[in-house]
C-alpha cells in the first residue's frame, strides 16, 4: 500500500491540482475530499482538504470504504474538525517527505 500511496503523491506533486485525475478524488462535503485507491481489495479513502496554504493538500484522517460507507463512521466529522484546527494553526500541518 505504501508504494502505491507514494507513487500517487509523487505524481500529484508534479501537476496543478486543477489537473488532478477526477477518478482519484470526490468532494464529500464543502472543502473535504476523499482520495480513492484500492490495494489488495481494500478501498482506501483518506480524507483531506486544499490548504491551509496555497498549493497544499492536507490529509486529515485515514479511512476505508466498506459496503458503500466510510470506516470509521465518524471520519467526515473528524476530518472537518481537524481541518478547522489546521486552519487556525497552520503549523499543525506537516510536509510529506
Amino acid at each position: 500500500m505504501i508504494a502505491r500511496w507514494d507513487a500517487m503523491l509523487e505524481h500529484l506533486q508534479n501537476i496543478e491540482n486543477s489537473e488532478w485525475p477526477s477518478e482519484w478524488f470526490t468532494e464529500l462535503m464543502p472543502k473535504i475530499f476523499e482520495m480513492k485507491f484500492t490495494v489488495q481489495n481494500i478501498q482506501w479513502r483518506p480524507l483531506a482538504y486544499f490548504g491551509p496554504r496555497r498549493h497544499e493538500f492536507t490529509f486529515l484522517i485515514g479511512a476505508i470504504e466498506m459496503n458503500d460507507r466510510l470506516v470509521p463512521v465518524d471520519a467526515l466529522n473528524t476530518a472537518d474538525m481537524r481541518r478547522l484546527i489546521v486552519e487556525a494553526n497552520p503549523q499543525r500541518a506537516i510536509e510529506h517527505e
